[in-house]
């Protein structure tokens, strides 16, 4: 049971991590959000970090505090690519995405 609860919270995160992808692409959450203002604060920031840390995320000054870097829309390239091909999205599909370094 252990086991599957860790993989369950590595997917988690991997999903966490995505979202705050997802958000910095749209421009839609503020520097506040993505370091915690919001639940799962602790989680989310995180990822941002995270993120940050491995390519996917580059800090900037305000107003545009977070950017994807080439690594992180490759990789949301690939999601979609993955889960969302012919337009609507296909979670049973996830397990085909290659969550590198995340």
């Amino acid at each position: 049971m252990a086991e599957f609860r860790d993989t369950l919270r590595e997917f988690r995160v991997k999903l966490l991590g995505v979202e705050v992808l997802l958000e910095v692409e749209k421009g839609r959450r503020t520097k506040e959000w993505l370091e915690g203002a919001a639940l799962p604060a602790d989680e989310r920031a995180e990822a941002t970090r995270r993120l940050i840390d491995r390519g996917f995320l580059e800090q900037r000054p305000e107003p545009d505090q977070y950017v994807l870097t080439d690594a992180g829309k490759h990789l949301l390239k690939n999601i979609r690519g993955k889960i969302a091909s012919n337009g609507k999205v296909d979670w049973t599909r996830i397990a085909e995405v290659d969550f590198p370094r995340m």
